[in-house]
């Protein structure tokens, strides 16, 4: 049949009857479909007595309609929940059933949004090749990927495409010591411990210090491609000076971002624990008859206490004039006070900043050293002779050096024996008087 204008076709020189004069009747097929749209069903009809250019567009004997289907989409996140408000766009596809932006451009309908089931429908499609694309993202979830297809209208009329998108999460920790105080300068990081797929970010991502010793990251998927709960495993990669690093522990993501949580209730809490630092004592005097002079001094002892005056404990220096005391925290300074044995001169209280782990024995211990200075004494009496009560004498001693002085040893009064000692080290010179 030759087509005319407006859409009108036409077959001439057709006969009306057979031999027998009987109606023939004609089959009419469309054997040529125009793109995008479904072809229609053969037809039956009479010829009528006029020629083609008679009739031009006049009353047609047949219609043929060609129609176009319609597809649904719904939009569901990774718990099956609906999502409405989203927006798609569809685009016609140049063929290789790819999405790209760049080539991809003529869009077909850009009408279509979410309703409150999550479903929207895309309506008179012609057959072709497209991609569905998404246009609006909720925050923390991660967009679903275009879908391309080759579209045959009426092939399925129950056609829906499901768009998931993966909800992102965030994991918070907090860092404390030993005693729940909270701990700043630690390193976090995390790698998912689920089978990877591509919903899974790169492994080893550093979580992001926050204020009072909080770590956080977000944007991480809370479920798989198969729908499965994913776990992440976090780990200290660094520690805080003068403490151990706490065992790696395993949580799922939270779906909030960090900026919403800031320092709530943490998913996990890491503590660590002060390194145990030491502080060894040594202890010396002097021995004359000694060589070298100076020697150990064991059996004396020493208290400990902390940085606000409480006594940690109490030690004895051994034979070699050594005392050690371990189990001490790092960064802490103490106060060592000697208990200076009868005789010695003692020194007065030092301290020491515990600065590094150390064990006692090892080596490294934080040292203070004391020295006593072993005490003399000598004697300088004086004694009135007379014992019958009648005659008396008097003694006096100036030792200008020392500041000693005058020091009436008798004066007469009270004793006829008295004597002045001298027990610090030192040099003396002195003058006696003795006065009858």
């Amino acid at each position: 049949m030759i087509e005319g204008t407006s859409g009108y076709h036409c077959a001439d020189d057709l006969p009306l009857k057979d031999a027998s004069l009987a109606e023939i009747s004609y089959t009419v097929s469309e054997t040529t479909v125009p793109d995008g749209y479904i072809g229609a069903s053969d037809a039956l009809t009479s010829a009528v007595f006029e020629t083609c250019a008679e009739r031009s567009t006049g009353s047609p004997d047949l219609t043929f309609e060609n129609t176009s289907a319609n597809f649904k989409l719904i939009k569901l996140d990774d718990t099956g929940a609906a999502h409405s408000g989203i927006a798609f766009t569809l685009f016609r596809d140049d063929g290789d059933l790819q999405y790209d932006p760049l080539v991809d451009t003529t869009v077909f309908d850009a009408s279509c949004v979410t309703d409150a089931n999550g479903e929207c429908t895309f309506e008179t499609v012609h057959a072709g090749n497209y991609c569905l694309v998404e246009t609006t993202v909720l925050d923390n979830y991660i967009a679903a990927g275009p879908q391309c297809f080759s579209f045959v209208p009426g092939a399925d009329p129950d056609l829906t495409y499901t768009f998931r998108n993966w909800r992102l999460g965030s994991i918070l920790v907090k860092k404390t010591d030993e005693n729940g105080a909270v701990l700043a300068g630690a390193t976090m990081e995390i790698t998912a411990t689920s089978v990877a797929d591509a919903n899974i970010p790169p492994l080893n991502i550093a979580l992001t210090e926050g204020p009072d010793g909080y770590h956080c990251v977000d944007g991480l998927p809370l479920k798989d491609a198969s729908l499965g709960d994913i776990s992440y495993t976090v780990s200290e990669t660094g520690v805080p000076d003068g403490y151990n690093g706490a065992a790696d522990q395993t949580t799922k993501p939270l779906f909030q971002s960090c900026d919403e949580r800031s320092t709530g209730a943490p998913d996990l809490t890491f503590e660590n624990e002060r390194k145990p630092g030491a502080i060894k004592i040594t202890k010396t005097t002097k021995d004359v008859s000694s060589d070298p002079a100076t020697v150990a001094h064991p059996d004396v002892a020493f208290s400990i206490y902390d940085s606000s005056d409480v006594l940690i404990d109490s030690i004895v220096t051994d034979s070699d004039g050594i005392a050690c005391l371990g189990d001490l925290d790092v960064g802490e300074t103490y106060k060592v006070v000697e208990t200076a044995p009868e005789g010695y001169a003692g020194e007065t209280a030092k301290t020491v900043l515990v600065d590094d782990d150390a064990v006692c024995g090892e080596g490294n211990e934080d040292a203070v050293s004391f020295h006593n200075t072993p005490l003399g004494k000598f004697t300088i009496s004086y004694d009135s002779l007379p014992t019958d009560g009648h005659g008396a004498t008097k003694a006096t001693v100036t030792c200008t050096d020392a500041g000693i002085g005058p020091v009436d040893l008798f004066d007469g009064d009270v004793s006829t024996f008295n004597s002045l000692n001298f027990e610090s080290q030192a040099t003396y010179n002195c003058t006696i008087v003795i006065d009858p």
